[in-house]
């Protein structure tokens, strides 16, 4: 244990301790600096405890805290909160540390608490409000990556603020949340806000640009609909777009955490899925629309299982589960049956259903490591692409996998699709 006040301590307490230090930031360094400086102070607290020194430092930093973080505050919220709340939250955190140290004085833990909470309190409800506004106003088919992920870190220190235990993102039911039942009240309303804007990202991709061709085909594909090799172009769109999107987020500066882009992209293939029942349930379907069905719904099957290594299972559950359920409607329809008949028709096993589409290999690491490589290829020599991630090409990856989807394997549709969760 250290006898004294560290002289770097010493040297900060002096510096911040000047008159109307904390009165305005002209930059975001300034502000930053300032954080940082009082991390240091709570943290070496703990090493001149019981000294004439240690009682002042503690004395002079408690007094100061307050004044600190309600200038600090302001400054995040003049802003967007998003972007400045980092730096005063591990701040925060180095405090409640330090009053968990059982090194304060009753009154000084009091007076840190207090503060703290209060810090807490307003960054959540203005992180809330950002939240929830940019999900009422998103119109842009790119989701906010940039935005999600510092919603999930802001979530990620609240949890260690209130020793909750890290990183339980999970999905339940439709929704990608963390289990309410871990959730202090006030991280819960940023779940809550999250979720929405994580299913709104989803939404209107799949309702709003994707599938309204898809639902206004009629009974038949209309003449303005071009296949191609005999499939819908909104199944293609899906497959592309999704993978655009992890290239895109592979080449930005977001990719220390893929959260966010894993979860948007189960809620896609989730929400599409009921936009293809939709598609099924509202449509007198005659034989030509059955076949069209049967192969638009095997591609779309195909393609969503090839992201359930990058989704990863926790995420993905709920998507495995859309997945059947449009299965279970779809081969109903080939069949002539109800929903509801699956379970009393004789099933049996569709060998070539299930081993090349359903258990179709998933895009692994490697690949989305040559993907990324040939688009900077492509991107410097101006060359076309090699057709690799371009499911209707001979190149593509999985393009056996795709054949067997075309043809329709015989007798799929009497697979008992409920024993594949």
């Amino acid at each position: 244990m250290m006898i004294g006040v560290p002289p770097e301590a010493s040297y900060l307490l002096q510096r911040l301790s000047r008159p109307n230090k904390f009165k305005s930031y002209a930059s975001a360094r300034s502000f930053e600096a300032d954080c940082a400086d009082l991390i240091t102070l709570w943290t070496n607290l703990p090493l001149a405890p019981g000294t004439e020194e240690g009682e002042d430092m503690q004395r002079k930093l408690v007094d100061m805290w307050s004044g600190f973080v309600k200038n600090a505050v302001s400054y995040v919220m003049s802003g967007n909160p998003l972007l400045n709340y980092r730096p005063l939250l591990e701040a925060i955190l180095a405090s409640s540390a330090a009053v968990e140290s059982s090194i304060l004085t009753a009154a000084s833990c009091s007076s840190a608490v207090s503060t703290n909470s209060e810090c807490v309190e307003s960054l959540t409800k203005a992180v809330v409000d950002v939240v929830a506004k940019r999900t009422a106003e998103i119109a842009a088919l790119i989701p906010p990556l940039d935005l999600l992920q510092q919603v999930l870190m802001f979530i990620d220190l609240l949890q260690e603020y209130y020793h909750l235990p890290g990183d339980k993102m999970k999905t339940t039911g439709n929704c990608t949340s963390l289990n309410p039942i871990l959730l202090h009240p006030l991280i819960l309303n940023v779940v809550k806000a999250y979720t929405k804007l994580v299913e709104r990202c989803a939404t209107l991709f799949v309702e709003e640009v994707a599938f309204p061709t898809y639902w206004n085909i009629g009974g038949a594909p209309s003449p303005a609909c071009i296949l191609v090799d005999g499939v819908h172009p909104t199944i293609y769109f899906c497959f592309t777009t999704m993978i655009s999107l992890v290239r895109a987020y592979r080449n930005s500066g977001l990719a220390g955490d893929d959260r966010s882009c894993r979860q948007v992209i189960a809620q896609v293939w989730y929400h599409g899925s009921f936009a293809m029942i939709a598609a099924v349930e509202t449509v007198e379907n005659s034989e030509k629309r059955k076949r069209q069905l049967e192969i638009d719904t095997l591609h779309y099957v195909l393609f969503a299982r090839m992201f359930r290594e990058f989704v990863g299972e926790g995420y993905f559950a709920p998507v495995t589960r859309a997945l059947v359920k449009l299965l279970v409607t779809v081969g109903g329809c080939v069949r002539g049956g109800a929903e509801k008949e699956e379970a009393s028709v004789h099933v049996h096993s569709c060998t070539k259903f299930v081993d090349d589409i359903w258990n179709v290999c998933p895009i692994k690491e490697l690949e989305w490591l040559q993907l990324g490589a040939a688009a900077r290829v492509a991107r410097r020599d101006g060359s076309p692409n090699d057709g690799a991630f371009v499911p209707w090409s001979k190149a593509f990856v999985r393009a056996a996998n795709v054949e067997v989807a075309r043809e329709v394997p015989a007798g799929w549709e009497s697979t008992c699709f409920n024993k594949l969760m």
